[in-house]
């Protein structure tokens, strides 16, 4: 179960790359209305988050 929005946007990212790994052998790209969401994926930077197991 999810804590917040921003954890059920995360965990969602997270399950929709783990199916397109499964069902499409070409590049993925992931979209998202999540400012944090998309921050916390293009960061090169370590989190210290609560989505810190997630990214």
């Amino acid at each position: 179960m999810c804590g917040d929005a921003e954890e059920a946007e995360m965990l969602a990212c997270h399950e929709g790359l783990n199916l397109a790994i499964q069902c499409i052998h070409s590049p993925v790209i992931l979209e998202s209305d999540c400012q944090n969401t998309c921050n916390a994926l293009n960061s090169n930077l370590e989190h210290r988050s609560r989505i810190t197991s997630l990214v």
